[in-house]
């Protein structure tokens, strides 16, 4: 048996932790959990404490070292209308490496994205909340 939690520091900065206290007051002793969160505040300590027993703690921190570090970020302001054009002549300078993930602020414009880009043979892939779990 499996219980996850995503996005831990989320679901408890919304007001959850004593739906989270609940639920886990309801689950059987023995079973594997996985607590997922993007920070590790106080409270998302204290919610590792209260359902995790011997957690294995994988922490990403970032490096100074450039040849340590392969992950790049980069912002690029320009007008709406020319995103895309931007984006697919960064693409082809080489500007941005060859497999990159790009965000979007909808799911209505990654898939904006893809058919645009797929027009000139670039090779994509979508990810969003709205696809089924399995396929992500």
């Amino acid at each position: 048996q499996l219980f996850v939690i995503d996005e831990a520091d989320l679901v408890l900065s919304y007001g959850y932790e004593e739906d989270v206290k609940a639920i886990i007051d309801k689950l059987p002793r023995r079973l594997q959990t996985i607590l997922m969160s993007a920070t590790l505040s106080p409270e998302v300590e204290a919610l590792e404490k209260l359902v995790l027993s011997k957690p294995a703690v994988f922490k990403f921190e970032n490096s100074d070292s450039a040849k340590h570090n392969q992950l790049q970020q980069f912002y690029y302001k320009c007008r709406d209308i020319d995103k895309y054009l931007v984006l697919y002549a960064m693409i082809k300078l080489r500007l941005i490496p060859r497999r990159s993930l790009i965000f979007v602020n909808s799911v209505e414009r990654c898939f904006k994205l893809k058919l645009f880009l797929e027009q000139f043979s670039v090779s994509t892939a979508v990810l969003n909340a709205e696809l089924p779990y399995n396929s992500r």
